[in-house]
């Protein structure tokens, strides 16, 4: 399900009935250019962290839903945005957002510099269609400096982005 798109990006939601091990089809049509399709192995996981840009992640200010752009402090609540990973507690449709929060079946941990995150909260992000969510702060022990963010879910860690951790 195709949700937006330009000339760089597609964003679309992998069908929620599509059942892991098997092969989907995968053919971009606009008006009447398309694509060949092309056959891909449907996974129950391939976590992702949402990106402000090629290297780093986006965060957000969990107090007041600002962009993180300048640095986090230890401590601090935070948030960040994710997708591929996998069923909740409560059961979506394909397409649709959910209104209130549903955690992840599967458990997850958020490094930082190699330094474990509290999780608060991980699973949807209420309002958004095919979007994760995690709340987390982190602790004292993380070195100041960029460091690398890595999301694991089930074992499987997402590509590691970036982060600016303030004295």
């Amino acid at each position: 399900m195709v949700r937006n798109g330009d000339a760089e990006q597609i964003n679309f939601q992998v069908p929620w009935e599509l059942q892991p091990g098997t092969q989907a089809r995968l053919q971009l049509i606009s008006g009447a250019a398309q694509s060949e399709p092309v056959d891909l192995p449907v996974t129950a996981l391939s976590p992702g962290v949402f990106s402000a840009n090629a290297s780093d992640a986006l965060v957000i200010r969990a107090a007041d839903f600002t962009l993180a752009d300048r640095g986090l402090r230890r401590g601090e609540p935070y948030l960040i945005y994710a997708t591929g990973l996998g069923l909740m507690d409560l059961p979506v449709a394909t397409g649709a957002a959910l209104s209130q929060p549903a955690r992840l079946r599967r458990g997850a941990s958020l490094r930082i510099a190699g330094v474990s995150c509290d999780i608060d909260y991980a699973g949807a992000a209420p309002g958004f269609v095919g979007v994760y969510q995690l709340n987390f702060r982190i602790p004292a022990a993380v070195p100041a400096g960029t460091q690398d963010l890595v999301l694991t879910v089930d074992q499987l860690d997402a590509p590691g982005r970036k982060v600016l951790i303030l004295n």
